[in-house]
């Protein structure tokens, strides 16, 4: 199962790669949860996961 396929946890932390219409791409690290909520914001061009990170 590649990590993709893998489910996630709210709480569980990614690197999220992002860019608003008219904005330079930024990333951030966030939580599954806020990936969430960020993907779902007005103006947003693109929002994907870049990596998971483990913090264990």
């Amino acid at each position: 199962m590649s990590s993709s396929d893998t489910p996630r946890r709210s709480d569980d932390v990614v690197t999220v790669l992002y860019k608003f219409v008219g904005q330079k791409e930024d990333k951030i690290q966030c939580t599954y949860f806020q990936y969430k909520n960020l993907k779902e914001l007005p103006d947003m061009e693109y929002c994907k996961i870049i990596k998971e990170n483990d913090l264990e």
